[in-house]
């Protein structure tokens, strides 16, 4: 022999089931035939289940990091000859909900206690709710902060009111960034909050126009400063700036596009009509303005809300 050749290849196991049994002798005093004793139960996550912790972590993560609805989770257990209703499956997620608030508490404490933070909203349809139509809109409310170990906090909410986002926020003093959504205006008369806009909201409304545009106009003028600022976010990311190095850095470099961006906006602003796409961009944007350029504040603030928004 001379040597061997090694050729490498990955096999499949399918996922299996075991069943864990708890054995607890009993005892009685052989006399008397009294006084038994059996020793308790460990602590259980749901006492009343046959699910283990290991079998109800799966059921959510394929739920919500894999987007697996009950449904198709009860149809892949049925494949594999084991019945698992998906009555049972949604009562271990609501019953594990209810073990998770505490942490959910401990989490807004968390982000609220630290002076930058980030907010936004989504729709999302329930289908199935008490007192209201499958076709209502609801939305989930998304929160995040804690510095360099950022807690993330989801909350559902029926409305898209601005006083659920008051509410959670309630107590909060620094950086608050979100889109310009009005349900954020609250924070505007809290003299301890100061509001940073979402240059990526900005941005879009010019590349929206770009994509259905035959020619090169305003808009591929207004992206050209955006990918300036951009780029200059890739540099501090690439050499793996502190806050400190990209605070510098933004305004030795990022000041002066904003400057000359500042100066096509408002010479633009008037040769362009009020309901045209473009003039609808340039209008946002500088109506915006002071709140798109408040992450030169400081070097731990995005330059937008992406991290949300993804």
């Amino acid at each position: 022999r001379i040597g061997e050749a090694v050729t490498e290849q990955i096999k499949y196991i399918p996922e299996k089931l075991s069943v864990v049994q708890h054995v607890r002798p009993k005892y009685a005093c052989k006399p008397c035939q009294e006084n038994v004793k059996i020793a308790p139960m460990p602590s259980l996550l749901l006492p009343k289940s046959l699910a283990t912790p290991e079998l109800v972590a799966h059921t959510i993560i394929a739920k919500y990091c894999d987007h697996i609805p009950l449904y198709r989770q009860q149809n892949i257990w049925d494949r594999l000859g084991i019945d698992m209703p998906r009555s049972s499956l949604c009562s271990w997620l609501l019953k594990v909900s209810e073990l998770c608030e505490p942490l959910v508490k401990l989490l807004r404490k968390h982000i609220i206690a630290y002076d930058y933070a980030q907010a936004d909203e989504t729709t999302v349809q329930v289908l199935d709710e008490v007192g209201r139509s499958n076709k209502t809109k609801s939305y989930i409310w998304c929160y995040r902060g804690g510095g360099t170990k950022p807690g993330i906090v989801y909350e559902y909410q029926e409305t898209r009111g601005g006083y659920h986002a008051e509410e959670f926020l309630s107590g909060f003093k620094g950086y608050l960034q979100s889109d310009a959504y009005s349900g954020y205006n609250f924070a505007n008369k809290d003299d301890g909050i100061i509001r940073v806009g979402c240059m990526a909201h900005a941005r879009r409304k010019f590349a929206d126009i770009i994509k259905i545009s035959k020619t090169n106009g305003l808009a591929h003028e207004a992206i050209k400063f955006f990918k300036v600022l951009y780029k200059i976010e890739k540099e501090a990311r690439e050499s793996n700036a502190t806050s400190s190095e990209r605070f510098a850095l933004r305004n030795a470099k990022a000041k002066t596009i904003l400057t000359a961006f500042k100066a096509w906006l408002d010479i633009n602003l008037t040769k362009t009509p009020v309901q045209s796409r473009i003039g609808e961009a340039i209008r946002y944007t500088l109506s915006n303005w002071d709140l798109l350029n408040n992450y030169l504040k400081d070097g731990r603030i995005e330059i937008d809300n992406n991290l949300l928004e993804n």
